[in-house]
Order: C-alpha cells, then structure tokens, then sequence
C-alpha cells in the first residue's frame, strides 16, 4: 500500500510544476538533413538552433559595447567611479571604510624606507645622528686616495667608527671634525706628492740607463743586409703613391647657368673700362620684345656671331636666376624659330640650322607644352597652304619648300617619334606620307624632295617599325624612272607616278658613268637658288638611284618580320632587275646585286595561308559515376597537401569575411535603429514642451482679454 500523499507536497508540486518553462515550438529551427549519407553518424537528425534567444544575446551584447560607444562618441571627458568598493553591492559602508584604510596603511607603508621602523625612532652613532653625520660637507676627493684607489689605512684608523682603538692626544681631541679632515687631506696630498716624485726619479733613471745600453751593445751588433726583391719594391711603390682624394661634386644646371652669367658680367665691365678700337659683341643683351627686335641683334652679323648672341641670351636669362625668365625663353623660342625658317634664303641655311638646333633643344626643355604649340601652329600653316595647292591642281599636291623639310627634320630633333600617338609627331607624319602620296614628280628636285622626305620617314619609324607604304612606292617609281622599258609593254607603276610621259626616263643613264659616286646635298638640291638645269646631269642620277637603293636596303631590313614582306618588296624585285647596272659604278652594281639576292632570300620564305584558329575540342562530361573501393567517409580532394591547406585557408577566408559583412549589416541596422529612437524621443520631447508653452500661452491671454473685460465694464 503506497504512501498517501499530504497537502503539503501537493503544493509542493504545484509550484515546481509553474516554475518550469513550456516551450514554444515556434522558437525553434530545425535545420533536417536532405540526405541519408551512408558510413555516417545519422542518430542525430538535425540540428536544432534558437534564433530567438540568439537574436536576444546579440542586442544584449550591442547595447553593452555598440550603444556605449555611440553615447560616448564625440566626447572628451569620461566620468569613471574608482572609488573602493563601490561597485561591489554585497559590501556595507563599514566594510568599504576598512578596505579603503587597509589600503592607505599599504601606501603610506610602502613610501617608508626600509629602515624607518616608526616616526618617533632616529638612528645615531657615537652619540650623534646618522642624518647629521650623512650631511658629507666635506666629502673626500681622489688626490686623499692610494694609487690602487683605497683611502690610506691611517685614515680608517682615525677616523672610521670613531677611532676607538687609537689613542688621541688631548690637542686633537679640543679640534674639531672638519679641522682634523682638512688636516688629514693635507697630509694625503704631502705623501701622494712625495711617491709621485720617487716615481718620476726612476723613471729618468732607467731612460738614462737603456740609452747607455744601446750604445754600448747595438753598434756592436753587425746587421745583414736586407735582399729587396720585386714584390717589395712594389708594396713601397703602393705606400706612398698618391691616394685618391673626394673630387668637387658636380653642379647642377642652375649654378653653372648662374656662374655663366656672372662671368658675361664680369666681361661686359671689362669690355666697357677697355677701349678697344674694333667692334666687338656685348657680353650681356636684353631679351627682346618681338620678332623686330630679335632681327635688330642679329642684323649685320655672321652666323658665328648670331649664335654666339643666341648663346649669351641664353645664359643671361636662365630661369633660375630671376622670375619672369621662363616667359622670355618661351618668346624667345618662338622668335628664333620664325627666324630659322625666314633664313631659309640664305646662301648656307643648313649650316644655320645645324647649329642652332642645339639652342633650340634647351629652350624646349624649359617651354614644352608652349614650344610644342609654337612648332605645330607653323606646321599647320605649311600643310594649309598644301592642301590648297592640292584643291588647285585637282588632288595633286606639290613638293613644298626647304623651309618645310627642315621644319619636318627639326620635329625628329626635338620630339620622341617613337610613341604611337603624339600632338605634333602624328601631325608631322601625315604631312610627310601625303606628300609622298600626293605630289607627282616633274623634274630632279622633286626627286631630292621625294628621297630626303624618305629618308625622314625612315628615321621617324626606325623604333616603332611603323610601316610606310607611301615611301615604298615612292622609292619603286624612281626605280622604274631608271629602268630600261619594253616600248610593246606597260609597266605597273602606281600614282602618283605614271607608266607613260614626258618624265619616265628621268633617272636612266645612257652612257657608262665612270668615277666615284657624289653625296647629294639637301643645300645644293633643295637651296633657293639651285637652277633646276644644274641638276640634269649623270651625276645627279647616279647620286639618286644609289641613294634609293641604299633606302630600300634599310626598308627591308626593317620590315623582313612583317607577314606582307614578301607581296610588298615583289615590285621592288621585279624593276630591280630592270636596272642597266653595266652602266652603273662598281660600288653601286655590288648594292644592287646585294639588294636584289635579299629580296630574292626572303621571297622563298614559306607563307602560311589564313586558317581559322584551332580550338581543342571539348570532351562531352560523363554522368558515370565514381566509385572508390575503399570509402573512409571523407571527401578526397585534389592536389597535394600545400594545396589542400591553400584551399582550406581560403574558404575560412571567404566565410569569415561573409560572416563579417554579416556583423556589420547588423551593427548598422541597430544603430539606426538607436539614432531612430533617440531623434523621436528628442522630438517628442520637444513637442511636450512646446505644447506646455502654448498652453501657458493660452492661460496667459486669457486672463489678459479677462483683466481687459473687467476694465471695460468699470
């Protein structure tokens, strides 16, 4: 018979029972697994998460790092309680004040010495006190010591722990203490002096008796004559040779400009106290305002002394030694290039040109962008004046003048021609190949024209192998100019030459020519004052054709890589051996022959046809399953272990920084949500108070309109 339960432990139930906690199933999320995996542990069916009381932790943890932090942004001064004991609960005021005066017995304990056992107690010796005693008025120096740095024994007798086993006399003991130290020390110094002395004495003494010993013994000694051999007459050679000594550092382009200058100075002085009877230069020149006063330095002057004035402007207005410099170069520049192509008139403009390409190279450097819009503006203008030439000739062109080419060669000078596109480069290369594609050729000049705007081209793309075919064709119709024709027969030429004319035999020769070949010169082909029937003779032509071949040698050299040598240089080839080469002098028919076997080399080469490019194909994916004999339960991944662990370290990677982009949204979405509530609560505020503001406004006017209405009815 079981045990009849009383009240009490119904209750007792009752209230354990209310104590627990029901469960909500909403609360919970079941993550249940999608497959049933073979060799693993499966008992387990899901996991079970709590979003709920997770999402609760979490606003707890913000509101204790987050929301602090926000409320103390901004702020300087933080109030911290570091009284003891306060922020303990469970302590009483009784026990507080314990600890805290446990805690300054420790301090006040802890800044006593070691030998303070109480405030009261003082330590003496002798009779007297040790604070007194440690005063050292007259502390012991280094002249009261030994040689081995120990105080003398008598003085430890005396005078340490009070001399109590020596015996005073009754005069010593009516002296005081400093009186018997001073007297101690004297008597230091006496006895550190007197075994100074002795010392010294056997010093000298023993000096004296090794001089008397090395004359007594070393002349007696007979001594071998030293062998000198190579090596030490070498290492004597090396010892007192000259030691390299630091050289003066280089200067740097302002000071040398600013010692230029002040020696154009000193000069200019000396010039002006000499009185000299010819005519000589200035040595220092203002920099001029316009293009007439630049023609007013240089008026009368020969080429050396234009370019010495050029030089001297140069250096007097050096950017480096005043402001307002800078500009005058740049009007400088444009000046002396306006008066380079001006002088193109001359008798020698060439010689001009080469040297003052140099002075015009250094103001660029100081002037780019400025000197870049001075040279191409004068580009512009010589290529307008083509284009109308071109519109008044029906399309074609005309070989423009030695002012043009030398402006098209100072480019070369003073720009990269390398870069692929450039503002005045790219320019300058248009006005080149559209001459060279534009202009017909009439007479010898324009063959001069035509080579020298060829050699331009080849030396504009010899970096970027830029492929000209303008100056191709150019150099093929000269060929053919010179080349024996089949009356019954036109030959394939392409504009702007012509198969027939008045001008297709303008380069053949028609009697052997005999002697050296002649260099052609731009100045004695292309000056102002060449007559056109200067230029009509053999000389001119063998000049010319070896010229072209010496041009298309350089061409198919630099483009032999091309995929097209083969097609472009056939024509080439083709009126190469047209050519009446038993005409011709050695040096030019060994050219020929040479040109002709490397075009003929290089027309071998095999050329693959265009194909469309092949692609590995792709296999098609199998489904077929893979089976493992040996399955442990574990994915088997690819590659060897540093790549595995690689793999692993950067999918932690991946879900840490997803997990923090994570963090983050939510951190944000909180703090939102903490600035929402505090602007709505500040604005609530505010409406409280204004509300309370009208109402005692209310209240206000009407006892006003009240005390007004009594004041009526009175």
């Amino acid at each position: 018979m079981g045990k009849k339960k009383n009240n009490a432990d119904k209750v007792r139930n009752r209230t354990s029972a209310s104590k627990e906690k029901k469960l909500n199933p909403f609360e919970f999320k079941i993550n249940r697994q999608k497959h049933f995996v073979v060799g693993r542990n499966n008992h387990n069916t899901g996991q079970v998460g709590k979003p709920g009381q997770s999402r609760s932790k979490a606003n707890k943890r913000r509101m204790q790092t987050l929301l602090v932090e926000l409320k103390q942004s901004g702020k300087a001064n933080v109030f911290r309680d570091q009284r003891l004991g306060e922020k303990n609960p469970s302590l009483s005021a009784e026990e507080k004040a314990i600890q805290r005066f446990a805690l300054e017995r420790k301090s006040q304990n802890q800044r006593k010495g070691l030998l303070e056992i109480g405030e009261e107690e003082e330590l003496t010796h002798y009779g007297q006190s040790l604070a007194d005693i440690e005063k050292f008025e007259d502390p012991i120096d280094d002249s009261d010591l030994e040689e081995d740095g120990r105080i003398s024994g008598k003085m430890v007798a005396d005078e340490h722990f009070g001399g109590f086993l020596t015996h005073k006399s009754e005069t010593s003991e009516k002296k005081s203490w400093k009186e018997r130290m001073g007297e101690l020390i004297l008597q230091t110094r006496k006895e550190k002096m007197e075994r100074q002395t002795e010392k010294d004495n056997v010093a000298r003494q023993t000096e004296e008796l090794d001089k008397e010993w090395k004359a007594t013994v070393l002349p007696s000694r007979k001594e071998d004559k030293k062998i000198v051999d190579d090596y030490d007459i070498a290492v004597n050679m090396l010892r007192f040779e000259t030691k390299g000594k630091p050289s003066d550092r280089l200067k740097t382009e302002e000071e040398l400009a600013k010692e230029e200058a002040e020696r154009l100075q000193r000069l200019e002085e000396q010039k002006k106290v000499a009185e000299a009877a010819k005519k000589e230069l200035p040595y220092t020149f203002e920099a001029p305002e316009n293009y007439e006063g630049l023609l007013s330095l240089l008026a009368d002057l020969s080429i050396d002394q234009q370019l010495l004035v050029i030089e001297r402007l140069y250096a007097c207005h050096h950017p480096s030694l005043a402001e307002g410099n800078k500009q005058k170069l740049e009007q400088l520049f444009s000046q002396l290039l306006q008066y380079l192509m001006d002088s193109m008139a001359q008798e020698d403009p060439v010689q001009l040109f080469d040297s003052m390409t140099a002075t015009l190279y250094k103001l660029m450097k100081h002037n780019p962008d400025s000197g870049a819009s001075a040279v191409l503006q004068l580009l512009l203008n010589r290529h307008e004046e083509f284009q109308q030439i071109c519109q008044r000739r029906s399309g074609r062109g005309k070989y423009m003048g030695l002012d043009t080419m030398l402006l098209l060669k100072l480019i070369h000078v003073l720009f990269p021609t390398s870069d692929f596109r450039h503002p005045v480069v790219t320019p300058a290369f248009y006005f080149i190949t559209s001459m060279l594609g534009q202009s017909p050729v009439q007479n010898e000049g324009d063959v001069a024209a035509g080579l020298f705007l060829c050699v331009l081209s080849l030396e504009y793309v010899a970096e970027s192998s830029r492929f000209i075919p303008e100056a191709i064709n150019f150099l093929h119709g000269l060929l053919f100019m010179a080349a024996e024709k089949d009356p019954n027969k036109v030959e394939k030429v392409f504009p702007p030459f012509k198969p027939v004319g008045p001008n297709v035999d303008l380069l053949k020769i028609d009697q052997d020519f005999q002697g050296d070949i002649p260099a052609l010169s731009i100045s004695r082909t292309l000056g102002a004052g060449v007559q056109k029937q200067t230029l009509d003779t053999d000389d001119f032509r063998v000049s010319a054709i070896s010229t072209t071949v010496r041009l298309l040698q350089e061409f198919s050299h630099l483009y032999h890589k091309l995929p097209a040598a083969v097609q472009v240089f056939a024509p080439i080839r083709i009126m190469l051996n047209k050519l009446p080469i038993k005409k011709y002098p050695t040096a030019l028919q060994e050219s020929i022959k040479k040109l002709s076997s490397t075009l003929e080399k290089d027309s071998h080469m095999k050329v693959l046809p265009l194909t469309m490019e092949k692609k590995k194909p792709q296999p098609l994916r199998q489904f077929e399953p893979r089976v493992e004999e040996v399955f442990d339960g574990k994915k088997k991944r690819k590659g060897n272990r540093e790549f595995q662990e690689k793999q692993r370290l950067q999918h932690k990677l991946k879900r840490e920084y997803k997990g923090a982009l994570r963090e983050i949204r939510k951190d944000s979405r909180f703090l939102a949500k903490q600035q929402l509530k505090e602007t709505l609560e500040l604005d609530s505020e505010r409406k409280r108070k204004l509300n309370r503001l009208y109402a005692d406004l209310a209240l206000q006017e009407g006892d006003f309109k009240a005390l007004k209405r009594q004041k009526n009815k009175s």
